[in-house]
């Protein structure tokens, strides 16, 4: 693996080695700097918009532009939206925004072998060293969860990402790695203990078998799986257990308690007074100060905000103040969580109808173009990643952030490349090397 990337990065410059550098670092950057993932994120980011300012060719193909084009009108709105609601503009999901508005630049960028072979071995290495360094954080370092870099659920994400990745490119190509490849991205996904971002993977998982099942050595790769089942047991299982029992606490089990519990949140009967040092305030009540409890919450506040605000929502710099006033205890929840544990929800809080309405959009445009387009392979490889992050995206944030759309954008710029199979980039204009010997099917690969 590493000669093969040596031998196609050998006659491309320094840019061409960006990704790898870049993906294989995430996953420790925090535990091998104390520096923190984002500063990195931020000098990627600006070599990015400089490199494309600078650079002629990008592709204007129409599937591009129309993704493109989408991404801006999402871009757009949610700018707009946020000045409505606060009067305040946020710049953490505009990095991630104004990277996918780099879309045609990235694709001609990515036409090259050289660079599509630096993403994909670079997010194979990442999958080791998220492994090592999950390991050595829980096991020697004595961390309650592995993180990897700044936030434990984050890190789960991007691994779950890698992960989808590296074993629907290992299952395209009847590879019988795809168990280690398995264990490579459960074994971080574990230790982090996101229940979300496992359960996600593992849904994607069964699916890509599914798709490819006609070419796959299925016996090999069931019997590797039941291994690689057993060692995560074995390596993470009581990590998984621990993490569990924070899910329901303070929740009631029996039918009651489950009926009560029913009632409060159709009422939203949250909150009840209590007196501290003196003081009477308004707090959550215990039934709901766990990890449901909190989401539960959210949720129904949220969809309340929501409703009241269908068309620009409140903006992203106030919605959890928002939700809390309706409350009475705004300061108090906007202290300690910053979305509303749902990415959906999130949009229609923040941005109404139309912001959640333009991600989907966004989101599905890629799917639909593929499809049209014949390429069934990178179809599914956009499907198994957006079907992740939705899934995950159910119990957090997952589009709001801009540590997922730095690898999405790269993992949607390797899907929608047209030059691979042929001798020139067509509308990138950029020369296509054959670093990859490997043999592809001839098909037309012009976007129109």
């Amino acid at each position: 693996m590493i000669r093969h990337l040596r031998e196609c990065l050998a006659g491309g410059g320094v840019l061409d080695w960006v990704p790898l550098a870049y993906l294989v670092l995430v996953p420790s950057l925090m535990f091998l700097t104390n520096i923190g993932e984002r500063v990195y994120q931020d000098v990627f980011f600006v070599g990015l918009l400089i490199w494309a300012a600078l650079r002629r060719q990008a592709d204007w193909s129409p599937g591009v532009v129309s993704i493109w084009v989408a991404w801006v009108g999402y871009a757009l709105w949610a700018t707009l939206t946020d000045y409505l609601g606060s009067g305040v503009l946020t710049p953490d999901w505009f990095r991630g925004a104004a990277l996918l508005m780099l879309l045609p630049w990235l694709v001609a960028w990515v036409s090259r072998d050289e660079v599509r072979a630096a993403i994909s071995i670079g997010l194979r290495l990442a999958l080791v060293v998220a492994t090592v360094t999950a390991l050595v954080q829980v096991y020697l370092l004595d961390v309650p969860r592995a993180h990897g870099s700044e936030n434990a659920n984050i890190f789960a994400l991007l691994m779950a990402l890698y992960g989808v990745f590296v074993i629907h490119e290992s299952l395209r190509r009847g590879s019988k790695w795809v168990p280690l490849w398995v264990f490579m991205a459960l074994v971080p996904l574990g230790l982090s203990g996101s229940r979300t971002a496992l359960a996600s993977f593992f849904v994607v998982l069964l699916v890509l078998i599914f798709i490819h099942r006609r070419q796959l050595p299925l016996k090999l790769i069931s019997a590797g799986l039941a291994g690689v089942a057993v060692l995560i047991g074995v390596i993470a299982g009581p990590k998984l257990i621990e993490r569990s029992g924070t899910l329901f606490a303070h929740l009631s089990a029996d039918n009651e308690g489950v009926s009560a519990l029913a009632e409060k949140v159709a009422t939203m009967d949250f909150v009840e007074r209590t007196s501290s040092e003196g003081e009477d305030k308004l707090v959550l009540k215990r039934e709901f100060r766990s990890s449901l409890g909190y989401r539960l919450v959210y949720w129904r506040t949220g969809w309340e905000v929501a409703k009241a605000h269908p068309w620009v929502g409140v903006g992203s710099a106030g919605d959890m103040k928002t939700l809390g006033d309706r409350l009475g205890i705004g300061d108090w929840l906007a202290q300690r969580h910053s979305h509303v544990h749902n990415t959906f929800l999130q949009h229609l809080v923040t941005g109404g109808v139309p912001k959640l309405s333009l991600l989907l959009i966004a989101l599905a445009l890629p799917i639909l173009l593929l499809r049209r387009r014949g390429e069934r392979d990178r179809a599914w490889l956009i499907v198994a990643v957006t079907l992740a992050a939705s899934l995950a995206g159910l119990t957090a944030v997952v589009f709001e952030l801009h540590q997922f759309i730095f690898i999405y954008t790269l993992v949607l710029a390797y899907a929608l490349t047209a030059s691979i199979h042929r001798g020139t980039a067509g509308a990138t204009g950029v020369a296509a090397t054959r670093c990859d010997r490997r043999p592809h099917r001839q098909q037309d690969n012009s976007w129109d």
